[in-house]
């Protein structure tokens, strides 16, 4: 085990006797992720969230939840391109127990992995476009606005094929896994478009309104192409 997870571990054991256990499963679009249980009886959660921050690996996407709140992260959330769409199913089929007690992974008898995708859609829509979108264009702020929409694009591609009940992939291979996953000319044909622009951006090439516009319209123009699918 890698040295700053057992010094993490530690620090956990030793100052946060909430803390019930800590699982570390595969990410999507990092080396790897860590979901901290922490014991029902704790009110306030916040605080416990900012130290174990200040403490984790900074290369590990951290979660920390409530026992009797895991279920939650089983559902879409209003924001879910922001969060990595169904972390569960990563923890339930590869999550390597670190310390405490095992995860319950039951996932709800509900659980749909096609409204995790429709939860992206509307996410982006009506949250993300309408407001991280045209206020970025509004203000100038076309480099923040860019990362904003490549993170996006792979959020969209991940609840795509989660969708297809595929979660085995990573950055690097999300977009030869959806090619595969959908044979459907007119996604093809938008991804290639997407694609091309972002080889652009991969050039540091400088980022001005119109390849921010440009960009903004083709994640748009897929998003659209992709609720045929939900």
């Amino acid at each position: 085990m890698r040295r700053d997870l057992q010094a993490f571990i530690q620090a956990v054991c030793r100052e946060f006797t909430c803390v019930s256990s800590i699982t570390l499963y595969p990410a999507a679009f990092a080396p790897a992720g860590l979901l901290v249980q922490v014991a029902n009886h704790e009110k306030y959660l916040w605080p416990h969230i900012v130290a174990l921050s200040s403490t984790v690996p900074p290369d590990l996407v951290l979660t920390c939840i409530r026992e009797g709140d895991l279920l939650e992260l089983w559902l879409p959330s209003p924001r879910t391109f922001e969060r990595e769409a169904a972390m569960m199913l990563r923890v339930r089929d590869a999550g390597a127990l670190l310390f405490g007690k095992s995860v319950n992974t039951q996932e709800p008898a509900h659980f749909d992995p096609k409204c995790i995708l429709a939860a992206q859609l509307e996410a982006f829509t009506h949250y993300g476009r309408n407001h991280i979108v045209l206020e970025a264009l509004n203000c100038l702020n076309y480099k923040p606005l860019m990362h904003t929409l490549v993170r996006t694009i792979d959020s969209l591609l991940a609840s795509a094929l989660i969708s297809r009940g595929r979660w085995r992939f990573t950055h690097n291979t999300v977009h030869q896994a959806f090619s595969s996953a959908f044979d459907t000319p007119t996604l093809h044909s938008a991804l290639d478009k997407l694609d091309r622009v972002l080889a652009i951006l991969s050039m540091n090439m400088p980022i001005d309104r119109d390849l921010a516009l440009t960009l903004s319209f083709l994640v748009d123009h897929f998003s659209a192409e992709l609720r045929c699918y939900t």
